[in-house]
């Protein structure tokens, strides 16, 4: 999933930075979060990406299913006038080889641990 940041936003590559992702299903009004306060430990400034990942919390009705990565990544342009500030345009929020479709996703977030 690719989302445009409208309006964009600058850091710094050498800040701390973390992100939380939450997901609300519509048709019952609850909520999950998918990713918790996890950090961008990774910027590949060839890629203009940074990367940071969480495992999903899966319901307790599911005890087989384990240890599936969420990937947030933050698409950046790399502003050379500032040594280290990054110019952010898009947030990519991917699943690897566990879901790569849309109905594999809502698969994925059905068996999350909804409040």
């Amino acid at each position: 999933m690719i989302l445009a940041v409208e309006p964009g936003f600058s850091i710094s590559i050498f800040d701390t930075m973390s992100v939380s992702v939450l997901v609300r299903c519509k048709n019952s009004n609850k909520g999950t979060q998918v990713v918790n306060k996890s950090v961008f430990d990774y910027f590949d400034k060839m890629s203009c990406r940074a990367f940071c990942f969480d495992y999903l919390d899966f319901s307790h009705l599911y005890p087989l299913v384990s240890g599936i990565r969420a990937w947030v990544s933050l698409l950046f342009l790399d502003n050379n006038e500032n040594d280290g500030v990054v110019d952010v345009n898009g947030i990519v929020m991917d699943f690897c080889d566990v879901a790569k479709t849309k109905d594999e996703v809502l698969w994925l977030f059905d068996l999350l641990n909804w409040n």
